[in-house]
């Protein structure tokens, strides 16, 4: 039962992740941000479990979403200046 809870979170971890992705315009920013998101989230979010001291709890789903939310201003900013 619990490789199932696992392999759903993980599995709407790539979906929000792709439906966000899918957003953008341009599309070698897509595909850049496919390639890095593969590479550096999963680690990132299995070192956060291991070596992190949590105070608040908080889903892994929460940190993609706000990833995502900060990429975007990120990049909305970029295109203002």
């Amino acid at each position: 039962m619990t490789c199932v809870g696992i392999l759903s979170t993980q599995f709407l971890f790539v979906r929000y992740v792709n439906s966000w992705i899918d957003t953008r315009e341009v599309q070698s920013e897509k595909a850049n941000l496919t390639i890095l998101f593969e590479k550096y989230v999963p680690p990132c979010l299995d070192i956060m479990k291991v070596r992190f001291k949590k105070i608040t709890p908080i889903a892994e789903i929460a940190h993609i979403q706000m990833l995502c939310y900060l990429l975007e201003v990120c990049t909305k900013e970029r295109l203002l200046l």
